[in-house]
């Protein structure tokens, strides 16, 4: 089990930056029509991106090498994801938090990680926490009152339903870890199986959303898409009818599945970056979930954490 600054920083780095990106991806999608809630998701991207700043700050020797190897918190496509991303859009991005981001990753690397935690460390990282949960509050109900517009027609977006559906259930699934982290002090071993079966529909999400968003004549990759949707739609099955999750033998189907995953994202993103892909996604959208499934992944070869 980890301990309570540790655990803490550590989903700060994923999920903040994860839930500032789906506020960006919320503010593009939204029409003329719906100015306000342009502004309200842009409100709500500002915030993560402040927050994330004071939390690579706090994080200097305390995150685990293993966090920063995973390439869960940035990849080597995330700033140019986002400077393409801002070209193509118009709707800017404050770059310098990925820059500051860059500079604090490279330390990770070269700096021993510090064992010792201050009360002033904990202190900051128990304020950074309340508030996170005060804006998660805030930015689920958003979300939770713009698929009900969605759903009951009174809001059209650039973006699939089931995506804004997507993004809501990861922002509940960082509420319920940083509440439990909170309550307990520290990060308690979660139920495995509920962790792969939450991050597999999320793979076979990922793998829909991109095959839908790619331009039809990319015949090759819609197909490779096709068949992640169909493998991630089994193992999922599979995963909620395990009766045994420690050593079951479907747990290295998944790993593996996974990593294969992993490796299809990359080369879209890099793709999408060096401009020989067709289609509607993002770099940006490319490289978030590349880092999604870079989280899954350690998550899946670290069991006990």
């Amino acid at each position: 089990m980890k301990g309570y600054v540790e655990s803490s920083l550590e989903l700060h780095l994923f999920y903040i930056r994860t839930m500032k990106e789906h506020a960006y991806f919320l503010e593009i999608g939204f029409m003329k029509a719906n100015e306000q809630c342009k502004e309200d998701a842009r409100w709500f991207k500002e915030k993560f991106e402040d927050l994330l700043c004071k939390v690579i700050q706090c994080s200097d020797g305390v995150v685990g090498r293993d966090v920063i190897d995973s390439g869960e918190a940035i990849t080597a496509f995330t700033l140019c994801s986002e400077q393409k991303t801002c070209k193509l859009t118009g709707v800017p991005l404050d770059m310098d938090v990925t820059k500051l981001e860059e500079a604090f990753v490279d330390r990770c690397k070269k700096d021993e990680k510090c064992d010792c935690m201050d009360k002033g460390k904990m202190d900051m990282v128990k304020e950074l926490n309340c508030y996170t949960i005060k804006l998660l509050d805030k930015f689920i109900d958003f979300q939770k009152w713009l698929i009900n517009k969605i759903n009951c027609c009174d809001i059209a977006m650039h973006l699939y339903p089931s995506l804004v559906e997507h993004i809501t259930r990861e922002a509940e699934m960082y509420m319920a870890t940083l509440m439990s982290i909170e309550s307990n002090g520290c990060l308690e071993k979660q139920n495995g199986q509920d962790m792969v079966e939450f991050w597999v529909e999320g793979m076979k999400d990922h793998a829909a959303t991109i095959g839908g968003m790619l331009d039809p004549t990319e015949y090759e990759l819609h197909a490779e898409a096709d068949v992640f949707v169909s493998t991630f739609e089994k193992l999922l099955d599979g995963v909620r009818k395990m009766e045994e999750f420690i050593a079951c033998p479907l747990m290295s189907e998944v790993i593996n599945e996974t990593m294969e995953l992993r490796d299809f994202k990359a080369g879209v993103t890099k793709a999408i970056n060096d401009c020989l892909l067709r289609g509607m996604v993002l770099p940006l959208l490319a490289d978030h979930v590349l880092r999604e499934v870079n989280y899954f992944i350690r998550h899946l070869m670290n069991p006990d954490e």
